[in-house]
């Protein structure tokens, strides 16, 4: 009774829960539903950093195939085996648009989710799965058009910073140049920032950025280059290059991007060869952006050999055909967390321990068979952000 009545020893207690205890104790009593639903208490918890890791992965298929062979696998080696299909996912009948419509999950970041409905002039919303919350982004005032010209939109969230989190749609201008625009949820408008050289850039932004300490960051076939969101001169500014291993000394260019991604305030590459495709480099970029070091350098041949059936291997480009990496998962200083990569074959979800090269395939997937290589991963982060 004395920590019922006391709103600060229920709080201070309150906040050392994890986020889906405190989603289910909404329902205790009005007290406890207007405390965990206050922006400020949000705030408070999210500075704990209690469970931010990611708990699991949004697995889709490829955009505008319909709503058909979408999952939700956890990363937790107790739960691997325990698939959530259709039901705990950003496709629920609450979202802003009917059921029929084709929807598509871009971006995940520290627990929201950037979503978009439709092909041509799309709407965008951001979106908290843990809160079951959303908000329709509206449409610029400097772009008539709305979102129809775009080249990318990115969600920009720092909890350990601020409550509120920013959008950034770039666009492209004559070929010549890229404008960039911003939301931010504080003010709920929008503010035209300007134009940036984009000449040889522009397919390089074309999709969704990965955020990292205030930073867009972009990396594919045509280049790489980041964003720095709060600084005042806009401009696109380049990463390095990988390392030139020996496959690259022998064979010129024939690499080929494999993974692009960010866990545990680390950006991961992921790149192979197409003379040898069973053999993936993993890299991580140093945080002042100086180089990129090899943090493990694996040969997948016994999971080759255990999915041939299931891969193709293309002899004319010499690479592997259906095999995707959805996520990299590196905990290396911390010896009681394996280190993992989370692979597609198809229909097959793989766990890979990258220390000991040993895999286990989740069970019960029930995901399509229709361009599995084009299958997006979204990490999902438990979170009582605000949107």
């Amino acid at each position: 009774m004395t920590v019922y009545l006391s709103i600060d020893i229920l709080e201070e207690i309150l906040l050392r829960l994890p986020v889906k205890s405190l989603i289910v104790f909404k329902c205790v009593s009005k007290q406890w539903l207007s405390l965990i639903s206050n922006p400020s208490f949000a705030r408070r918890h999210s500075l704990q950093k209690l469970g931010r890791s990611v708990t699991g992965l949004f697995v889709q298929d490829p955009s505008w195939l319909g709503l058909y062979g979408n999952a939700f696998v956890f990363l937790d080696e107790s739960k691997r085996n325990n698939v959530i299909s259709k039901s705990f996912n950003p496709y629920a009948k609450s979202l802003p648009c009917p059921i029929d419509f084709r929807r598509r999950t871009i971006q995940s970041c520290n627990g929201l989710l950037c979503c978009k409905t439709s092909h041509n002039n799309p709407t965008f919303y951001v979106y908290n799965p843990s809160t079951n919350h959303h908000k329709i982004l509206p449409r610029s005032p400097f772009k008539k058009d709305g979102f129809k010209s775009f080249c990318s939109v990115s969600l920009a969230f720092d909890p350990d910073k601020s409550p509120h989190y920013e959008v950034i749609s770039i666009w492209a201008h004559k070929c010549r140049t890229l404008g960039v625009e911003i939301y931010s949820s504080k003010s709920e408008s929008w503010k035209d920032l300007g134009m940036v050289n984009g000449s040889g850039r522009i397919y390089i932004v074309e999709d969704t950025g990965v955020f990292l300490n205030g930073s867009l960051h972009w990396f594919n076939r045509y280049g790489s280059c980041y964003l720095d969101v709060g600084e005042k001169s806009l401009q696109l500014k380049k990463m390095p290059a990988p390392p030139v291993a020996r496959e690259d000394q022998v064979y010129g260019q024939t690499t080929w991007i494999v993974y692009f991604g960010e866990c545990n305030g680390h950006i991961h590459l992921m790149k192979a060869y197409r003379k040898f495709p069973t053999s993936l480099y993993i890299m991580e970029l140093e945080m002042d952006y100086t180089k990129w070091k090899v943090k493990y350098h694996i040969n997948i041949e016994l999971l080759t050999s255990a999915y041939y059936s299931e891969m193709v291997f293309d002899m004319h480009y010499q690479s592997i055909q259906d095999f995707s990496v959805l996520f990299v998962e590196d905990h290396d200083d911390d010896e009681s967390k394996t280190s993992k990569m989370v692979i597609q074959i198809r229909e097959h979800i793989i766990f890979y321990d990258l220390k000991d090269m040993t895999f286990n395939e989740v069970k019960d997937i029930q995901l399509t068979r229709r361009h599995p290589y084009k299958r997006l991963a979204t990490p999902f982060i438990e979170s009582l952000a605000c949107v």
